[in-house]
């Protein structure tokens, strides 16, 4: 997490009001923040907190962004002229309320959302609510966001119904007196957001970035109601002292950073050792398919009883030789400085590349990585050809492309 998304974790809500809403509002902003959403739909406005919050937090992603709340004529908030002029002059270049039978509301908003936030009261309880509908329209890292569900969402039918029609393949579950849970749909998802609703998963415990949100929720809530925070409540019973709330918010967001920044360097950490097993694991595949076909060939020199096969394999190591050696991407200088073992033994090092070198997944030169012509043309690898020679031999006429020793493939 970034400085940027600090101070937006930080901003007060522009709108609020005492609503259950607000305890959420940091996950809201830190959601929005790391997910950085182009296409935003809220179904179901009530008392507009949410929905405000949300175009708070896009507004500051810059261009190319769009909200929408869709809500029946029944939900009075939207008639009202104040709320009406509030978006028009703070959200109008990219937020639209409409009112409209949700039922119906898919067909008005394109492909790709980002973002859906449902009411679940409103949307939940619907048996024709058209799940399937909307999550043809979440984009490859689509979100959808459920407000209002009961504090153990595990046993909201509304939310199990949703989960189930959304084929939700992961989520986040803040649990609270009023609760907010993410579905997880799309597979783009950034690492932060993953993470935190992989360690609920594994763990059944929330993560600490979940926990420091709830918190800092709590106290925007209070703060917004003017009455005692928990602590002061607890002791005192008296008003709440607002330094010290703020101080302790500030002091949280300051924790969600470095927890932030470690789960990103962790996440990196966790990629480059995946890399690594993964490469090691077909390193092991590539060199045994190239000690068969040495084994092979090693098998045909053996036969003494057969001197016209054993010509074949010398003429064949003769030809590779001289093939190596013109192609100029061996360097002789490179693979005896790499290979110690074969400047210690003496050999000419083009004829161990050739015979030996080439079958133990060997560089021929800095311009050359065995491996990486391995990784990426299999076919080459399971029949059991090297590198180098299949290069040398067909691969350069079939345009396939080749890796330096220290390039990323």
């Amino acid at each position: 997490m970034n400085k940027s998304s600090d101070h937006k974790l930080s901003q007060t809500p522009l709108y609020s009001v005492d609503s259950p809403e607000l305890r959420h509002l940091p996950f809201l902003f830190w959601l929005i923040e790391n997910h950085r959403p182009q296409s935003l739909v809220q179904l179901g406005f009530g008392d507009g907190v949410a929905y405000f919050a949300a175009c708070q937090a896009v507004d500051q992603l810059g261009p190319d962004k769009q909200c929408v709340c869709i809500s029946s004529g029944s939900d009075e908030n939207l008639a009202r002229t104040d709320l009406l002029m509030r978006n028009e002059k703070l959200y109008g270049e990219f937020s639209d309320l409409k009112i409209h039978d949700q039922r119906y509301a898919p067909q008005f908003v394109g492909k790709g959302v980002d973002l859906l936030i449902l009411r679940v009261p409103e949307n939940g309880h619907q048996a024709d609510f058209p799940a399937k509908a909307w999550r043809d329209l979440l984009s490859d890292r689509g979100i959808v966001l459920l407000l209002g569900t009961v504090a153990n969402s595990a046993e909201d039918q509304a939310v199990r119904a949703l989960e189930s029609a959304f084929e939700t393949p992961a989520k986040i579950d803040l649990v609270d007196e009023t609760g907010m849970y993410a579905l997880l749909i799309g597979a783009q998802q950034q690492d932060c957001i993953r993470e935190l609703a992989t360690t609920h998963a594994d763990s059944g415990e929330p993560h600490r970035i979940g926990t420091l949100l709830q918190e800092l929720g709590y106290d925007v809530a209070v703060a917004n109601r003017g009455t005692a925070s928990r602590d002061s409540a607890m002791t005192s019973g008296g008003a709440p002292d607002f330094e010290k709330l703020r101080a302790r918010y500030e002091q949280g967001l300051i924790e969600i950073s470095r927890l932030g920044h470690l789960l990103a360097r962790n996440e990196k950490e966790l990629k480059r050792i995946t890399l690594q097993w993964e490469d090691g694991l077909l390193q092991n595949h590539i060199r045994s398919k190239l000690e068969a076909t040495q084994s092979k060939y090693e098998g045909t020199k053996a036969k003494t009883f057969n001197p016209m096969a054993r010509r074949r394999h010398k003429k064949r190591l003769d030809e590779e030789t001289q093939l190596v050696e013109a192609s100029g991407l061996f360097d002789r200088d490179w693979y005896l400085a790499v290979n110690r073992d074969v400047q210690e033994s003496g050999i000419d090092p083009v004829r161990h590349f050739v015979s030996d070198g080439a079958y133990e997944l060997r560089d021929p030169g800095p311009l050359f990585s065995s491996f990486k012509y391995h990784k990426a043309n299999p076919d080459v690898t399971n029949e059991g050809i090297p590198a180098l020679i299949h290069y040398l031999k067909s691969g350069r006429s079939e345009n396939r492309q080749i890796f330096k020793v220290g390039d990323l493939g």
